[in-house]
């Protein structure tokens, strides 16, 4: 009778923990995406990130947190950087509107990233996020001779 109690909690411990694991990676899309090749992959991060401004607080959050985690579990500097896109992201849309100062506070949380992706030689997250910058720089401060000057001076800096 013993016996089977013990192979009957085995058999629970075994199909919670595969269950456990199961959900976990259904919660993070984000591990799915974790060790493959970033053209693999880019497709379905840019959908994740297309309405990343229309959802609310809390999603985007649940969001960071699955990055972070991705993050971590993998011990991947890519998955930092795109932990700090997010951020960067969520910073201007929660942001928005509120004040100027954000604009310049933005730009150099962008400028930073920029520098710590080519550091680490992440050129998928170099180009986006000079992408950003130029757009920004088109869009909120409406200098369009200065933003793609800004950006070559960030590359001509780092190449010295």
């Amino acid at each position: 009778m013993n016996n089977m109690k013990s192979i009957s909690a085995l058999f629970l411990t075994i199909f919670l923990s595969f269950s456990c694991k199961l959900i976990s990676a259904e919660d993070n899309p984000f591990m799915d995406m974790a060790g493959k090749k970033y053209a693999d992959y880019s497709l379905d991060l840019y959908y994740k990130y297309l309405h990343f401004d229309t959802i609310n607080l809390i999603k985007r959050q649940k969001m960071m947190e699955q990055i972070k985690e991705t993050a971590v579990k993998t011990g991947s500097k890519t998955w930092e950087l795109e932990l700090k896109y997010a951020e960067l992201a969520a910073f201007d849309i929660e942001n928005r509107g509120k004040s100027k100062n954000y604009i310049e506070k933005e730009l150099k949380m962008a400028l930073d990233l920029l520098e710590e992706a080519k550091k680490n030689n992440i050129l998928y997250m170099e180009l986006k996020v000079r992408y950003d910058i130029i757009e920004d720089y088109c869009l909120k401060f409406r200098n369009y001779e200065n933003a793609s000057r800004r950006t070559a001076a960030t590359h001509l800096r780092s190449a010295e």
